[in-house]
């Protein structure tokens, strides 16, 4: 996203979408055979696991709840979200 959102900087195709494309899919194979086989990772029962995982997946969705919420009712509050200002 770096590179979409600053245009003037001269960024290769690579640098640009295929680098960036590749690693989003890298990272969907690994979180889903993160969350496919969470049980034999931790070593636990498979109730431990799905626990886990629910929340997990639960708390990231809360999360993107909480934020789409703040950038409809508090514009001002999610534009300060990560930033240092």
């Amino acid at each position: 996203m770096f590179f979409l959102r600053n245009r003037h900087l001269k960024a290769s195709v690579w640098a640009r979408y295929v680098s960036p494309s590749i690693a989003l899919v890298a990272f969907a194979i690994i979180c889903y055979l993160g969350t496919a086989n969470f049980t034999i990772l931790s070593g636990g029962s498979t109730g431990i696991a799905i626990t886990f995982v629910g929340v997990t997946w639960g708390l990231a969705v809360a999360g993107l709840v909480y934020a789409l919420v703040l950038r409809k009712r508090k514009p001002e509050v999610h534009r300060r979200i990560g930033r240092n200002t």
